[in-house]
């Protein structure tokens, strides 16, 4: 679906799975942002049955999910809809909102992207991620070994720790907790291991390609993809 900064999506939400609840509710859901006030089931604290974000209590701006980066920002919201504006690239944040559920839990949102950036990061390999991405883009462009940001020595370091990370043996990855369907936590748990195992797919790709002149590639890429796909149970 192609979304232009003006358009609007109405989510629909499955009240009758909520009649169970109180309308009279939870006395402890602030259902007050700034100027703008929700109705029930919908709020701006933890306590709410169905809780949205709140930023710039002035003008009182609301969105849907787990972090503003999302790009659905509450235009609207009532007692059965919500109406979210949809950014120019659409498609990308509506995959990432894919995995909100609005019949079993309040709405919450796995972005997988951000966890794997901060996985990446705490690596040290987050940096290094351009260069390997647009590795085989120019057709002049000097090996990567030869970039001092992707010097063998350097590369080593941090795939040490992304080791460690994947295995465990140097801390562990997100279990996502706070979603309380099994199901979705373990969906979200797979999105990503699949995203690291892509990720590392291309490090590994890059390392192994003669072209960039790494000597003794093995020691630095020490699984195959196969091999760290294992690990992470995908």
């Amino acid at each position: 679906m192609r979304a232009s900064a003006s358009a609007a999506a109405l989510l629909l939400l499955p009240w009758m799975l909520l009649l169970h609840a109180e309308a009279a509710g939870n006395g402890s859901c602030a259902r007050t942002c700034g100027a703008l006030t929700v109705q029930y089931p919908f709020g701006f604290s933890p306590g709410c049955e169905i809780p949205l974000g709140c930023e710039d209590q002035a003008n009182g701006t609301a969105w849907l999910g787990e972090t503003r980066e999302l790009g659905l920002l509450a235009h609207n919201v009532t007692a059965r809809a919500v109406v979210l504006a949809v950014p120019p690239d659409g498609d990308r944040y509506l995959d990432r909102s894919s995995r909100c559920n609005t019949t079993t839990e309040p709405i919450r949102c796995v972005d997988h992207q951000s966890y794997l950036d901060s996985i990446l990061r705490k690596c040290g390999l987050s940096n290094k991620m351009p260069y390997i991405k647009e590795y085989g883009s120019k057709a002049d462009a000097k090996p990567l070994a030869d970039i001092i940001e992707m010097s063998p020595q350097m590369l080593l370091e941090c795939l040490k720790a992304f080791y460690g990370i994947v295995t465990g043996t140097e801390g562990s990855l997100p279990e996502f907790e706070q979603l309380h369907v099994p199901r979705l936590r373990s969906d979200a748990c797979y999105g990503l291991a699949r995203a690291l195992a892509e990720s590392y797919e291309l490090i590994y790709s890059a390392v192994m390609d003669p072209n960039n002149s790494y000597p003794d590639q093995r020691s630095l890429v020490k699984h195959s993809p196969e091999q760290i796909r294992t690990i992470l149970e995908i």
